[in-house]
C-alpha cells in the first residue's frame, strides 16, 4: 500500500513539473511570436517608406527627363535660328561686297615673293586687301633623335610679315624685329585680321619668312625666323575709285 502511495505521489509530482514546463514554453514562444510580429509591422512599415521614396525619386527622375528634354529641344530650336540668321549676315555680307566692287572696281589677286613684295596704291584709288597667302601650308622634314634613335618630323611653318608700311619699317629680321603677322600656315587664326584698307599713295612691302628647325636653334642660337626668298607669295585685293 506504501510502494502504491509513493508511485502515485511521484506521478503527480512528474505531471505537475511537466505541465509547467509546457505553460513556461508556451509562454516563451508567445513572447517571441509577438516579438516576430512587432519586427515584422516594422518590415512593413520600412517597406512601404521605402515605396514611397521610390515613387518620390521615379517622379523626380520624370521631372528631370522632362526638362532635359525640354532644354534639348530649345538648344536644337536656337541652332536653327543661330543658323539662319549667319546665312542671312552671310548673304547680306556677300551682296554688300557684290554691290561694292562692281562699282568702279577691279578685284586682283597678284603673285609675289621677296624680290617684289613692295606696293603702292595709285593716285585716285584705294584698296581693300582681302587676303595675304602662301603658295604652301607647312613642310616636313624626316629627323633622327639623338637621344633614342627614334625618328621624327620637324614641321617647317611660312610665315608673311608686313615689312614696311609707307615709310615705318615694322619687321627687321637682321635687327630681330617682327612686325604684323599677315599670314601664319598652320595657325591662320594667329595673323591680323582682314581687311587692309589702304588709301592713294599709301605703300606696303611684306617679307616671307619661314621657321628654322628646333635642332638648328638649339645648336647654333639662330634666330627662329629666316627669309625664304624661293617662296611665293599672292596678295588678293579689291581696287577702288576714289
Amino acid at each position: 500500500m506504501r510502494i502504491l502511495f509513493v508511485i502515485l505521489f511521484i506521478s503527480t509530482v512528474s505531471f505537475g513539473q511537466s505541465k509547467k514546463e509546457l505553460e513556461d514554453k508556451v509562454s516563451q514562444l508567445n513572447n517571441s511570436l509577438t516579438e516576430l510580429q512587432s519586427q515584422n509591422k516594422n518590415l512593413n512599415t520600412k517597406i512601404e517608406n521605402i515605396e514611397t521614396q521610390k515613387k518620390e525619386l521615379d517622379n523626380n527622375i520624370n521631372d528631370f527627363r522632362t526638362k532635359y528634354e525640354n532644354v534639348l529641344n530649345d538648344r536644337v530650336s536656337q541652332e536653327k535660328t543661330i543658323s539662319s540668321l549667319e546665312k542671312t549676315m552671310d548673304s547680306l555680307i556677300t551682296s554688300t561686297k557684290t554691290s561694292t566692287a562692281s562699282k568702279g572696281s577691279v578685284v586682283k589677286l597678284v603673285e609675289f615673293s621677296n624680290a617684289n613684295a613692295s606696293f603702292t596704291v595709285p593716285e585716285g584709288k584705294r584698296w581693300e586687301i582681302v587676303n595675304v597667302f602662301g603658295d604652301y601650308v607647312s613642310s616636313y622634314e624626316k629627323k633622327q633623335s639623338d637621344y633614342d634613335s627614334k625618328y621624327y618630323y620637324d614641321v617647317i611653318d611660312l610665315r608673311i610679315f608686313i615689312k614696311k608700311l609707307n615709310n615705318t619699317t615694322l619687321t627687321d629680321l637682321d635687327k630681330r624685329k617682327i612686325g604684323s603677322c599677315v599670314y601664319r600656315s598652320g595657325f591662320s587664326e594667329r595673323a591680323i585680321r582682314m581687311p587692309i584698307i589702304l588709301n592713294e599713295k599709301s605703300t606696303i612691302s611684306f617679307l616671307i619668312t619661314k621657321d628654322v628647325s628646333d635642332d638648328v636653334i638649339g645648336q647654333t642660337g639662330k634666330f627662329p625666323l629666316e627669309k625664304a626668298d624661293s617662296k611665293k607669295a599672292y596678295i588678293n585685293y579689291i581696287e577702288y575709285d576714289n
